[in-house]
C-alpha cells in the first residue's frame, strides 16, 4: 500500500507540473474502477468505424481535397468554349439636336473558343495525384483492417475479464464468509488464531486480485476508447 501511494504521489506531481498547477495536488480522480461498460456487438461498430475513427476521418478528407485537385487539372486539359455578350449605348455626335436624335444602344454577341495546347506538367501532375488516391484507398482499406482487428482483440480480451470479475466477487464473498466462520470459531474457543489470520489474508488477496483485474479491464477499455476517439465525449463515458 505504501509503494502504491508512493507511486499515485509522484503521478500527481508529475500530472501538476505538467498542467501548471497545484491544484491537481489536492484532487483525486472520480473514476468506477469496478464499473463495467455495456459494449457493443462488434459486427455493428464495424460498420460505423469510418463515422467513429478520427484518423479514418482525417485519410478520407485527404482523399476528397485529392479528388477536387484532379477534377481541376483534368478541366484545365478540356477545350473551353465561352460565349461573350455584351450591351452598351453609342453616343450620339451629330450636330443635329440630340433631344431628336437620341443615344443609339449598341449590342454585340461573340464567342471564344479555348483549346489548350498539351502540357506535361498538368499532366505529369494528373498521373501523379492518381497513383496518390490509389495510395489513400490502399490505405483507407489498410487501416479499416488493423482498426477491425484491434476492435476485435480489445472487445475478445474485456469479455473475458468481466467473466472473470464475476468470479473474483463470487471468491470475496466467500473468502469473507470462511473470515467470519473462523471468527466465530476462535470466540467460541474452538478455533485457532492462525486460521483466522490465514482467512483474512485469504479475502485481502481476493480482493487484490479483483483489483487488478478491474485495472487490466479499463486498461483495456480506455485503449478503446481511444480507438474509437470517445476519450473526451459522452459516449467514452461509463
Amino acid at each position: 500500500m505504501m509503494l502504491l501511494e508512493g507511486q499515485w504521489q509522484a503521478a500527481q506531481a508529475f500530472l501538476a507540473t505538467v498542467a501548471r498547477t497545484d491544484a491537481l495536488l489536492n484532487l483525486q480522480p472520480n473514476y468506477d474502477i469496478y464499473g463495467v461498460a455495456a459494449l457493443p456487438d462488434i459486427h455493428l461498430l464495424v460498420e460505423q468505424l469510418s463515422s467513429k475513427s478520427r484518423l479514418l476521418q482525417v485519410i478520407a478528407q485527404q482523399r476528397e481535397q485529392l479528388k477536387h485537385l484532379q477534377g481541376g487539372l483534368r478541366d484545365s486539359q478540356r477545350p473551353q468554349l465561352d460565349l461573350i455578350v455584351g450591351a452598351g449605348i453609342q453616343k450620339n455626335d451629330s450636330k443635329i439636336d440630340k433631344a431628336i436624335l437620341p443615344n443609339k444602344p449598341n449590342f454585340s454577341v461573340g464567342v471564344n473558343f479555348f483549346f489548350p495546347m498539351k502540357n506535361r506538367a498538368v499532366k505529369s501532375r494528373i498521373a501523379q495525384s492518381e497513383i496518390q488516391f490509389k495510395q489513400l484507398d490502399a490505405t483507407i482499406r489498410t487501416t479499416k483492417v488493423e482498426l477491425e482487428a484491434q476492435l476485435q482483440q480489445l472487445l475478445i480480451e474485456m469479455r473475458s475479464i468481466e467473466k472473470v470479475l464475476l468470479l473474483n466477487r463470487e471468491q470475496i464473498v466467500s473468502a469473507q464468509q470462511k473470515t467470519a466462520e473462523e471468527e466465530k470459531l476462535y470466540n467460541q474457543g474452538r478455533g485457532v488464531f492462525n486460521f483466522v489470520l490465514l482467512s483474512r489474508s485469504n479475502e485481502l488477496n481476493a480482493r487484490l486480485t479483483h483489483a487488478q483485474n478491474a485495472v487490466a479491464y479499463h486498461t483495456l477499455l480506455l485503449q478503446y476508447r481511444a480507438l474509437l476517439d470517445e476519450l473526451l465525449s459522452k459516449r467514452g463515458l461509463l
